[in-house]
C-alpha cells in the first residue's frame, strides 16, 4: 500500500501523527510539561470540585425531581408535543410496525414521507423500540443516551482542540471543563428528553467536526497517511456528514458552510494541493450519493416523491423569512440563557473562547473558530429565530471555552483561581434574571409584563434545572385523559376528535391508544389522517351546518368532545361548544357518553376543568 506525498519537515510530520500541525509562524511545544506552573494542589482541588460537580449534573439530569428546581416546576413534566409525535415518533412506529409485517416497501414510503424531520432519527428510535417496546418513556430515553453522547464528544473534541505540536494539552482538565459547560447547557438539557432533534443532530455535528479534523492527519500507523487508510478516514467523515445531513436540514447547512470555509483554508496553505482535492472529493462523495438519491431518484420510489422532496425542501430552508424581526434584547436573552449554566458565566465562557482562539493558534483551533462563525452569523442574522437554534454554537462555545479555561488552569492556577472562584460565587448568589443589564435591558419592576418575561425566560423556562422543552401536557394529565379515551372507544373502533387542541395531536392520541393495547392495524389505517373538521381550529369562527358536522362525525366509530372547547381555556376558542357541539346535541342521529372529567394545571393562569365526552352518530343503513 503506498503513501500518499508528504512534503512537511521531520518535525511537522511526527505532530501530524500525533493529531496536530501549528499553524505557520507559531512556536512548537517541545513536550507536554511545558508552560505548566503553580501548585499542583490547587489544581487537584479543581479538578475534583468540577468532577464532583460534574457526576452531580448527570444525577440531577437523569433523576430530575431530586434537582433544586424540582420545586419551582409547574406541574409534572410534559409529555410530548404535536412535533414529537407527529414528524419524529409517528413515522418511527410506523416503520416499525411496517417492518413487523414485513412490508418492506411501505417502510420506505414512511422513510420518504419524513420530509421536515428527516429520517435519520425516526429509524434509531424505531429500532430503538423494536428492542426496548413502544411507549413514550422508552422513546424519550433515547434522548439520554445521545445527551450523554453529546457531552463524550464534547470532550473529544476539547482534547483535538488543546493539542499544539507534540504537546497533547491538559487533557485531564480538558475532559472535566468542557464536559462540565456541556453537560450544564440549559438548551441541551432542556431538548435532550424529548424527541426534537436538536440533541441528535448536535451528535451528529460533533461526529463530523472530529472526523474532519481527524481527516488531516490520522490513519494507521505513523507518519504520512497510508494511502488506503486515508481513503476510508475521508469516506467515513463523508458518511457522517450525510448523516447530519439527513437527521436535521438545517443543522446541516451550517456546518457545510463551516466545512467549505475550512476546506477553502486546506486549499491554500496544503503542501500538495492535488491530493488535498482528491481528498475532499472522497470525503463528499457519500453525500453526493445521498443528494441524488433523496432528489433525483429515491429508490424504491418515483420521480414524482423526488419532486415532492425538493419542494418540501425549499419551502423548509426558505421558509420564515418575511416574518418580523425579533427584538434584539430578545434574541440576547436567548444567548445569555441558554448556552450556559448562568449569564454571568456564558459571558466568562465566550472570554475563554476568544482568549483560546487569539493565543492557542492551531490548525484545529482555527476549524473551529470557523465553525463558531458558520453557526452564530446565519442565526444571528435571520428574521426567525427559536431558542434552540443557538445550539450548534454551543457545542463549539463549550468547546473552546473549556478549552481556554483548561490551559488557563494549566499554565496559571493561582490566577484561575483568582478569577474563577469570584464568577462562580457570583453565578450562585445573584439570581438569573437579575442579571439582564448584560444585554443593554434593565431588571424590570415588579409585576410588569417585561419582568415576567425576564423570569420566566432567564430564571426558569431557559435555566439549568428548567423543565423538558415540550408543548404538552403534564404528564399525569395527559395519560388520565389517555385512559379514558382507551376505555371509551376500545381497542378496535375508529375515534375522531372535534376541537382538537394543540397540546394532543392525532398521532398523540393514536401512539397512547396502541400503547394502552389498541390493535396496529387501527393505528396503521388511522394515525395519519386528520381527526378533526378542521386541522386545529383558531380564534377565528368557522361554522358548518348541522348535516356538514354530521357527515364528519360518520367517518368514525366515536368522535371524542371536550364539553368545554379547549383542553386548556383558549378565550379565542369559546366559540367551538355553540358553533359545532350545540347543532349535534340537537340531532336524534347522536348519542352522548360522559367519560369523565380532568383538572389541568396552567402555568399562568388557575386550573382548568375538561369534561370529555364521546359521540356516536348513527349511520344510515
Amino acid at each position: 500500500m503506498s503513501a500518499l506525498p508528504d512534503h512537511r519537515p521531520p518535525s511537522d510530520a511526527a505532530a501530524a501523527s500525533s493529531g496536530e500541525v501549528s499553524s505557520p509562524g507559531e512556536s512548537k511545544s517541545t513536550g507536554p510539561g511545558v508552560g505548566s506552573s503553580g501548585p499542583g494542589w490547587l489544581r487537584l482541588l479543581w479538578r475534583t470540585a468540577f468532577a464532583l460537580t460534574f457526576l452531580w449534573l448527570g444525577v440531577v439530569f437523569v433523576f430530575p425531581e431530586s434537582g433544586p428546581g424540582a420545586a419551582g416546576r409547574v406541574g409534572a413534566p410534559a409529555a410530548w408535543g404535536w412535533d414529537e409525535t407527529m414528524h419524529a415518533e409517528l413515522p418511527a412506529v410506523q416503520m416499525l410496525l411496517h417492518a413487523r409485517n414485513g412490508s418492506w416497501f411501505e417502510v420506505m414510503e414512511v422513510l420518504h414521507e419524513c420530509d421536515r424531520y428527516p429520517f435519520v432519527y425516526p429509524v434509531f428510535l424505531s429500532l430503538w423500540q423494536g428492542v426496548l417496546g413502544i411507549g413514550q418513556a422508552t422513546a424519550r430515553s433515547l434522548g439520554y443516551v445521545f445527551y450523554f453522547l453529546l457531552v463524550l464528544l464534547s470532550m473529544r473534541l476539547g482534547l483535538q482542540a488543546v493539542r499544539k505540536g507534540t504537546d497533547r494539552g491538559p487533557r485531564v482538565d480538558t475532559v472535566l471543563l468542557v464536559g462540565l459547560a456541556a453537560i450544564s447547557g440549559p438548551l441541551a438539557r432542556r431538548y435532550a428528553p424529548t424527541l426534537f432533534l436538536e440533541v441528535p443532530t448536535l451528535v451528529m455535528m460533533a461526529l463530523s467536526l472530529t472526523a474532519w479534523i481527524s481527516r488531516r492527519y490520522r490513519a494507521l500507523g505513523t507518519g504520512a497517511p497510508q494511502a488506503g487508510a486515508r481513503a476510508r478516514i475521508d469516506l467515513l467523515t463523508g458518511l457522517l456528514i450525510a448523516a447530519t445531513f439527513f437527521t436535521k436540514f438545517n443543522y446541516a447547512l451550517l456546518l457545510g458552510l463551516a466545512l467549505f470555509l475550512d476546506a477553502l483554508v486546506d486549499l491554500v496553505v496544503s503542501r500538495d494541493r492535488r491530493a488535498e482535492i482528491v481528498s475532499l472529493a472522497r470525503t463528499g462523495v457519500p453525500l453526493a450519493i445521498g443528494l441524488v438519491w433523496w432528489f433525483l431518484l429515491p429508490l424504491p420510489l418515483g420521480a414524482e416523491v423526488a419532486a415532492e422532496h425538493r419542494g418540501d425542501f425549499m419551502e423548509f430552508v426558505t421558509g420564515n423569512t418575511e416574518m418580523e424581526p425579533m427584538q434584539p434584547w430578545f434574541r440576547r436573552l436567548f444567548w445569555i440563557a441558554g448556552i450556559a449554566a448562568h449569564p454571568i458565566l456564558y459571558v466568562a465562557l465566550c472570554l475563554s473562547a476568544a482568549a483560546f482562539l487569539v493565543l492557542h493558534r492551531t490548525r484545529t483551533s482555527l476549524t473551529l473558530g470557523i465553525a463558531l462563525v458558520a453557526f452564530v452569523v446565519p442565526v444571528a442574522t435571520h428574521e426567525f429565530l427559536l431558542d434552540r437554534f443557538l445550539l450548534p454554537a454551543a457545542l463549539v462555545l463549550w468547546v473552546l471555552g473549556g478549552a481556554g479555561a483548561a490551559l488557563a488552569l494549566r499554565r496559571a492556577p493561582r490566577v484561575f483561581t483568582a478569577v474563577a472562584l469570584p464568577l462562580f460565587v457570583a453565578s450562585a448568589a445573584i439570581p438569573a434574571f437579575k442579571t439582564t443589564p448584560l444585554i443593554g435591558l434593565p431588571v424590570a419592576e415588579e409585576g410588569s409584563t417585561l419582568r415576567g418575561i425576564q423570569e420566566f425566560y432567564v430564571g426558569k423556562t431557559i435555566s439549568l434545572f428548567g423543565p423538558p422543552a415540550s408543548n404538552g401536557l403534564p404528564r399525569g394529565v395527559h395519560d388520565e385523559i389517555m385512559d379514558l379515551i382507551a376505555d371509551g372507544v376500545g381497542p378496535v373502533d375508529s375515534v375522531g376528535w372535534l376541537g382538537q387542541s394543540a397540546e394532543i395531536s392525532p398521532a398523540d392520541l393514536h401512539l397512547s391508544l396502541l400503547e394502552r393495547g389498541g390493535s396496529k392495524e387501527r393505528f396503521l389505517e388511522y394515525a395519519e389522517g386528520p381527526m378533526d373538521i378542521v386541522l386545529l381550529p383558531s380564534n377565528v369562527r368557522v361554522d358548518f351546518t348541522q348535516e356538514e358536522l354530521l357527515e364528519y362525525a360518520r367517518q368514525f366509530d366515536h368522535v371524542v368532545v371536550p364539553a368545554e372547547g379547549d383542553l386548556v381555556g383558549r378565550a379565542g376558542r369559546a366559540w367551538i361548544p355553540e358553533a359545532w357541539y350545540a347543532p349535534l346535541r340537537a340531532s336524534s342521529a347522536t348519542e352522548w357518553k360522559t367519560l369523565g372529567s380532568v383538572l389541568i394545571e396552567r402555568s399562568n393562569e388557575g386550573p382548568w376543568p375538561v369534561t370529555l365526552e364521546l359521540m356516536h352518530v348513527e349511520v344510515d343503513e
